[in-house]
């Protein structure tokens, strides 16, 4: 297992978590059903090499995707809303409400619903709110009984729409919420019922609704509507809603870690098989590739004077996945710890092939490797000047010195006998007047060496008469 594989295995997981969750909070689960059975249909075609299904289900795939997303559009707009605005580690803020506001809202809510004043309160979630509301009045105001039965009157211009709530402070009011189309939820509620479930269904704000006509405080969350009876029920949702969404403790921003174990499990399962179907794949395959050839531990004062082939064909066999590298990092690697003086051939093993693990080399073409090596000995030559030209008028040499006057090669020992001395580069006489020193370069003979790095020189001397 490559960190690749792993990192892909962990993002698949994550996705298919939320996937998951998404599918518990809908209702159209035989629609999800329908597209896993598919799924999984294509995913055993995959495994037992099934090309035609194989095939047609790709096709019908796509255009099951933009049906899919054209009837769920409002859903999967919803999702990514979520997606965005999730805060694992949410930090309380200044809008952290206290024990007092949920006290205010609970006892003018229930007042209000002994009244028989009608009234839809909005409180906003993570999620948020201003796609899916319109109109309204804007208001920045703390919460308090008297400004919520005011603004809920039936002699206010805006009684009929909802009112906003942010934290502690109502931000608006007389606002128009999407309605519901799903009658079966609404049951006996009206209008404020339909627009509190409407709310619900596209985000994760909490709403509640005071019936006019029957006194009945409900609460719209999470695509349910829920009718309440006392007013602890209440107040135990708003502490439950403001403790996650508002001002989080410390037990509630590490729940993620520990809560839907199950289905974190189950993702991450269905993620490794379907990468185990999918992505990793088994059967042998075969490469070859073009390698440098080189080599190591040559023996001191030994040099290798050239090789053939400078390159060789190695040919690799393993999984298709194991061939994800970078060719260009292979080499063979020849060890010439032991080598004798001229022309020889060397062998090269799979050992001598630097390749990534766990794909076996299969061929190697040439099998062998042809080298020149030769060894060197240090010995120190006198230098010779090598003059060109004659001196103007009447002048003659009277001496000419190299200083210094020997230097030391490294020369191949079946020719020491044949290398007695060092040339110098050719010295001109013509434009020699007096007396002249000169710096001179040195001929390095045929199948030599230079001790330093860089070639040598001497200082040459002429003295003229």
């Amino acid at each position: 297992m490559r960190i690749a594989d792993i990192l892909d295995i962990a993002v698949i997981a994550v996705f298919l978590y939320f996937c998951i969750l998404w599918v518990r909070q809908r209702s159209s689960r035989s629609v999800i059903a329908g597209v896993s059975v598919l799924a999984a249909l294509y995913v055993g075609a995959r495994v037992f090499d099934m090309h035609l299904t194989s095939l047609l289900l790709q096709v019908g795939f796509t255009a099951l995707m933009v049906a899919f997303v054209v009837v769920f559009q409002v859903d999967i707009r919803r999702a990514f809303e979520g997606l965005v605005s999730r805060r694992m580690f949410k930090a309380g803020g200044t809008l952290s409400p206290v024990a007092e506001t949920i006290d205010v809202l609970v006892e003018t809510v229930f007042a209000m619903a002994q009244q028989r004043t009608g009234a839809l309160i909005v409180i906003k979630g993570n999620e948020p709110l201003d796609v899916h509301v319109r109109a309204g009045m804007p208001l920045d105001g703390l919460i308090n009984g008297p400004l919520l039965m005011s603004i809920f009157s039936s002699y206010s211009p805006g009684h009929d729409g909802a009112m906003i709530i942010e934290g502690n402070r109502i931000k608006g009011f007389g606002v128009y919420l999407p309605l519901s189309t799903k009658a079966t939820r609404i049951g006996t509620g009206g209008t404020r019922h339909a627009a509190a479930l409407g709310l619900a269904e596209r985000t994760d704000a909490l709403t509640i609704v005071v019936s006019e006509e029957r006194g009945v405080v409900s609460v719209a969350h999470q695509d349910q509507l829920i009718p309440l009876r006392a007013p602890d029920q209440l107040r135990t949702m708003l502490t439950d809603f403001y403790t996650k969404h508002i001002n989080p403790s410390a037990e509630h921003r590490f729940r993620f870690l520990t809560e839907n174990l199950g289905i974190k499990f189950a993702s991450v399962v269905v993620a490794a098989l379907l990468w185990l179907a999918l992505a990793y794949r088994t059967e042998t395959i075969g490469r070859s590739y073009d390698v440098p050839v080189t080599y190591r531990n040559v023996p001191a004062n030994w040099v290798v004077d050239e090789w053939h082939p400078e390159t060789v064909r190695v040919s690799l066999s393993g999984i298709q996945r194991q061939f994800d590298f970078d060719p260009s990092a292979m080499h063979v690697m020849l060890d010439l710890g032991t080598l004798v003086e001229g022309t020889q051939s060397v062998q090269i093993a799979e050992d001598n092939v630097l390749k990534p693990a766990g794909l076996r080399v299969t061929r190697i073409a040439p099998s062998s490797v042809s080298i020149d090596a030769y060894r060197q000995a240090r010995v120190s030559l006198p230098v010779s000047v090598d003059v060109r030209g004659e001196l103007e008028g009447d002048l003659r040499i009277k001496e000419i010195q190299p200083h210094p006057s020997t230097t030391t090669l490294l020369v191949r020992r079946s020719l020491l006998d044949s290398i007695t001395t060092v040339p110098t580069m050719p010295v001109p006489l013509d434009f020699i007047a007096a007396d002249t020193s000169m710096m001179v370069g040195l001929m390095l003979p045929e199948n030599c060496r230079w001790v330093a790095e860089k070639p040598e020189s001497v200082r040459v001397v002429v003295d003229v008469e």
